[in-house]
């Protein structure tokens, strides 16, 4: 049974991940940004907050598809819509 849970929650992510990529590109930044913080939460700490997520630039765009460029443009307009915190070191934490 634990192999099926764990292909079940594989599958659920991938297609999450497709539905993410039909998106445009503030959809696919903050739904892969969302998607990288299920990914890296740990289970351990449920009464903790989540901790900032540190990804750059460029892998934010090889995980979404897009260019390096539109991903700093992108994640500069959810700073200002205030869906994301960014703070010095460039760690970004999901609002």
């Amino acid at each position: 049974t634990r192999l099926l849970q764990k292909l079940s929650a594989r599958l659920q992510d991938y297609e999450h991940k497709l539905k993410i990529d039909m998106g445009s590109a503030m959809e696919r930044v903050l739904g892969e940004l969302k998607r990288y913080q299920r990914k890296k939460r740990n289970p351990f700490s449920l009464l903790k907050k989540d901790s900032p997520l540190a990804l750059t630039h460029e892998k934010l765009a090889e995980l979404t598809g897009l260019n390096r460029v539109t991903v700093t443009r992108t994640i500069n307009l959810l700073k200002l819509q205030g869906d994301i915190n960014v703070d010095v070191k460039g760690l970004i934490t999901l609002q």
